[in-house]
């Protein structure tokens, strides 16, 4: 499950919880007052309609409030970021799909996303003004950036000679290291016929990454990685 999936599997949890602790959110911020419960948050924050535009804003930033500053119950910040990242978990889907394969794995970009989210949420707090469109370009530009540096890490160390094992291998016979690093969970399956083909077969790297279902690029990136653990592992065990 990604971390975003996990925080939407964390308000199934605080559930029962959520409109208890929704009772107290109107005497910390008055424009949610005309809620009867969260559900009915949620939909109206969830609406589409343009005419409700600047009062969802408000909303949204009452939440930002709520869940960002520490004056708050802590009780009740905890339930309002749940909530907030529950609000915008299909825009955090998007960005990903508008993104598509990367150097960063789910995880990654999902982690990116949220930092990016809870830094506009931050400033959100005090100007409600176009609060909904900063949240989603708060995480849209994070996760941009995350991968745009992963690309050009993985450009810089493209031409790294992963092939430079350190000759104080435990064996001379480089399939046998790489056979015993797999074994030990050094590197995986993936990184393994990576650096065989790549380095020891001298096979191009393209087609090798589009048979793994790789980019070039992530294909590169991966078999650095797993030259680095490799290297520590033999420098160890040498």
């Amino acid at each position: 499950m990604s971390l975003v999936g996990e925080l939407e599997h964390c308000l199934e949890q605080v559930r029962p919880r959520l409109d208890a602790v929704f009772v107290r959110w109107p005497r910390l911020e008055p424009t949610l007052e005309k809620f009867a419960s969260a559900d009915e948050l949620i939909a109206y924050c969830r609406t589409q309609d343009r005419a409700l535009y600047a009062e969802k804003n408000e909303a949204l930033a009452a939440l930002c409030r709520l869940a960002t500053t520490a004056a708050y119950p802590a009780d009740s910040d905890a339930e309002a970021g749940v909530l907030l990242v529950y609000l915008f978990s299909g825009a955090f889907r998007n960005i990903a799909k508008e993104i598509g394969p990367c150097l960063l794995n789910l995880d990654e970009l999902d982690a990116e996303m949220l930092c990016g989210f809870w830094e506009a949420a931050a400033r959100v707090r005090t100007n409600s003004r176009a609060a909904s469109t900063r949240l989603y370009h708060g995480a849209r530009i994070r996760a941009w950036k995350a991968v745009a540096q992963a690309r050009q890490q993985a450009a810089s160390t493209a031409d790294v000679d992963c092939a430079a094992i350190p000759s104080s291998a435990p064996s001379p016979n480089p399939p046998a290291i790489l056979s015993q690093a797999l074994k030990e969970g050094v590197i995986d399956q993936i990184q393994c016929e990576l650096i065989a083909a790549t380095q020891i077969d001298k096979e191009p790297t393209a087609p090798l990454a589009r048979s793994l279902g790789l980019t070039r690029a992530a294909a590169t990136m991966q078999r650095t990685r797993a030259m680095r653990r490799l290297a520590a592992w033999l420098t160890v065990t040498s």
